[in-house]
C-alpha cells in the first residue's frame, strides 16, 4: 500500500526524491482512511482544515523513518534510487542472500562483457572509417599505411572477439547455474535508526526548519494533552504502529466514517458524502448526517467487519428499492439524494468487460497465477511497459489484465477507469462518442457479437428474438421488440448479401426451423443476428444497472 505510488524516478536530487515519496504516502494514507487533504500542509498550514505544518511534518518524520522497500525501478540506479524487495515464504531469508550474491555477480559479468563489446566496436569504427578513406585516396604511401593500419585494427578486433568470447562463456556458466531464487514482494520496514523530521521551510527540501518529533495530527486533540512522539513513540520505532493503532482508536471519529461512506457508495453508486476522499471544508456535507455517525458507530463496534455492514445495508428498504420514477417525488427531490428510489447506474468498466465476455461464453474464470509483470521481460523496464497483443486478447476477469501509470486498456480507458497515478475515490462518469464508436466498431465487440449470434442462430426462427433478449437483458421481449429485433436481423441480412438480387431472395422458414448451414444465404443471416445481438449489448439497459 505505501510502496505502490507513482515516483519521480527521473529526479537527480535525493532530498527532495525522498521529500517527494513521503509526500505520496501522507497523501494517500491521509485520503485514504481520513479522507483529507494533508499533504496540502507540506509548504503552509492546510488553508481550509485544522491541519498545521507541523502535523505534516511530525507525519514525514514517521514516514521517513520507514525504508520502502519497492524494488528495481527504471532509471532509479543511477541516482541511487534503487530499493530492494522483501523476501517472502518458507526459505525466503535463506534463499535471499545467494540470490542477490549471484544478482550481482550477473551484473558484473554483464557489465565487464558489455564494455568489452564496446571497446571492439571502437575498433570496428576505426577500421570502417580506414576502409573508407582508402576508396578515396590515390597516394600510393597513404594506401599502403592504410592498409597496414587495417591490419592492425583487425587484429585488436579478433583480439577483442577472443575475450568477449570468454565472457560470454563466463556469463553463461553463470546463468545456466542460478540459485533457488526465494518469492518477494513489496514492502516497508523501520530504518535502523528512525529520525523526526525539520520542517520545509515552503515546502522546500533544502531549506530547513524546526525539527517536529514523530506523531499523530493534532486536529482531533482537544484536551490539550502531546500527541507528539515524546511520550507515544519509543525513538527506536518509527510510529507506523503508533499511527496504525491511532487510525482505529475513539480518538479519531474519522476512519469508520470514510470507510463505511466508501461502502455505501460502492452499493448506491453515491457515498452519504459524495467526495469520498475529502471530508474536510471543500468537501461535500453529508446528505444523512445521523445515519453515517450510527453506521461508524456500529462498523467500529462489530470489529470494523466490511461484511456485516455490507449485509445490514443490502437487507435494508432503501437498498431493495426499485428504480421505479414518481412524478411527484421527483418534483421535490429530482437529484434522488434523499432515496427515494434506487438510482440507475452504469456498469463499470471493468464490469462491463467481463460482462460481455461471460455472455459470450469466453471468461475465463480461472485465478491467474503470479503477476501479469513477470511476463514481461526485464529489459522492457528500461523504457515504457506496453503490453503484447496475447494479453491484451487475456479472457480472464478484468483484475488481471497489466495497467501501467501512463497505458491503461482500450476498452477500460475509454469507459473512465480511474488513472493509475492519483488517488481516485470516486470516478468521472463521461458520456463520449469515442464510447459509441468502441461499441460499434472494435473488434472485441463484434467478437461477443458473433458468438452470441451462433447461440441465437441454433435457435429457431420464432425463438431467436426471445433467446437473444433472454441471453443479453435477462428477460423476454415485448412482441412489438421481438418484431423490431427480428425486422433488424432481416434489413441487416439482407446489407450483408453479396448482391442485391441475393438480397431479394432472402427467405425466413416459415416452419420455425433452424436455416440450414448449406443455405446460400446462411453466412449473411449470420451477419445479420450478429449485428442484432450487438445492437442490444450496446443498449442502455445492458450497461445500466436498473
Amino acid at each position: 500500500f505505501l510502496t505502490l505510488g507513482s515516483k519521480v524516478l527521473g529526479e537527480g536530487d535525493k532530498d527532495l526524491f525522498e521529500m517527494n515519496l513521503i509526500d505520496e504516502q501522507i497523501d494517500v494514507v491521509s485520503r485514504a482512511f481520513l479522507g483529507l487533504t494533508v499533504s496540502c500542509a507540506r509548504c503552509h498550514d492546510h488553508k481550509f482544515d485544522p491541519v498545521p505544518t507541523r502535523d505534516y511534518y511530525a507525519l514525514a518524520g514517521i514516514f521517513g523513518s520507514t525504508e520502502s522497500l519497492y524494488g528495481p525501478m527504471t532509471n532509479a540506479n543511477q541516482f541511487g534510487f534503487d530499493r530492494s524487495l522483501q523476501p517472502i515464504g518458507e526459505h525466503g531469508a535463506a534463499f535471499d542472500e545467494p540470490a542477490k550474491k549471484y544478482r550481482e555477480e550477473v551484473a558484473e559479468a554483464t557489465s565487464v562483457r558489455n564494455k568489452a563489446r564496446s571497446s571492439r566496436y571502437g575498433f570496428v569504427r576505426k577500421k570502417a572509417a580506414l576502409e573508407n578513406e582508402q576508396k578515396k585516396t590515390n597516394d600510393a604511401a597513404r594506401l599502403a599505411e592504410i592498409a597496414d593500419e587495417i591490419k592492425t585494427q583487425e587484429a585488436e578486433i579478433a583480439e577483442w572477439d577472443r575475450k568477449i568470447e570468454g565472457h560470454d562463456a563466463d556469463l553463461k556458466k553463470l546463468t545456466d547455474n542460478p540459485p533457488e531464487f526465494p518469492d518477494y514482494c513489496m514492502a516497508v520496514r523501520d530504518l535502523g535508526k528512525p529520525i523526526d523530521c525539520a520542517i520545509r521551510i515552503r515546502g522546500e527540501a533544502k531549506q530547513k526548519g524546526d525539527v517536529v518529533s514523530r506523531g499523530v495530527p493534532s486536529l482531533f486533540n482537544v484536551s490539550g494533552e502531546s500527541t507528539t512522539a515524546d511520550a507515544a513513540i519509543a525513538r527506536q520505532q518509527s510510529g507506523r504502529m503508533e499511527l496504525a493503532h491511532w487510525l482505529v482508536t475513539d480518538a479519531n471519529p474519522l476512519t469508520a466514517r470514510v470507510a463505511v461512506n466508501r461502502i455505501w457508495q460502492h452499493l448506491f453508486g453515491r457515498g452519504l458524502v459524495d467526495t469520498p476522499d475529502n471530508f474536510g471544508h471543500m468537501g461535500s456535507r453529508p446528505t444523512h448526517p445521523e445515519l453515517l455517525d450510527w453506521m461508524a458507530g456500529q462498523f467500529a463496534t462489530k470489529g470494523w467487519s466490511i461484511k456485516q455492514t455490507i449485509r445490514a445495508i443490502v437487507l435494508s428498504r432503501t437498498y431493495r428499492l426499485s428504480s421505479d420514477h414518481s412524478e411527484a417525488d421527483s418534483e421535490i427531490d429530482p437529484a434522488n439524494i434523499e432515496l427515494w428510489r434506487a438510482s440507475v447506474r452504469r456498469l463499470d468498466a471493468e464490469s462491463l468487460r467481463d460482462a460481455m465476455l461471460f455472455l459470450s461464453g469466453d471468461l475465463n474464470l480461472t485465478p491467474l497465477e503470479g503477476s501479469v509483470i513477470s511476463s514481461f521481460d526485464d529489459r522492457e523496464f528500461n523504457d515504457r511497459i506496453f503490453p503484447s497483443d496475447e494479453q491484451l486478447r487475456s479472457t480472464h476477469r478484468s483484475v488481471y489484465l497489466p495497467i501501467a501509470r501512463y497505458w491503461v486498456p482500450g476498452m477500460l480507458h475509454e469507459f473512465d477507469f480511474a488513472d493509475p497515478s492519483l488517488v481516485v475515490g470516486k470516478r468521472t462518469e463521461r458520456t463520449m462518442a469515442s464510447q459509441s464508436l468502441f461499441l460499434m466498431n472494435s473488434s472485441f465487440m463484434t467478437d461477443r457479437a458473433e458468438r452470441v449470434a451462433a447461440e441465437v442462430m441454433s435457435q429457431p426462427w420464432s425463438d431467436r428474438a426471445d433467446t437473444a433478449f433472454r441471453r443479453i437483458l435477462l428477460r423476454s421481449p415485448t412482441d412489438a421488440e421481438s418484431e423490431g429485433l427480428s425486422n433488424l436481423a432481416i434489413s441487416l441480412t439482407a446489407a450483408n448479401t453479396v448482391t442485391p438480387a441475393a438480397a431479394n431472395s432472402v427467405t425466413l422458414p416459415d416452419s420455425g426451423a433452424p436455416v440450414p448451414a448449406s443455405q446460400p444465404d446462411n453466412k449473411a443471416l449470420a451477419a445479420g443476428w450478429t449485428a442484432a445481438c450487438q445492437a442490444l449489448l450496446m443498449s442502455a439497459e445492458f450497461r445500466y444497472l436498473p
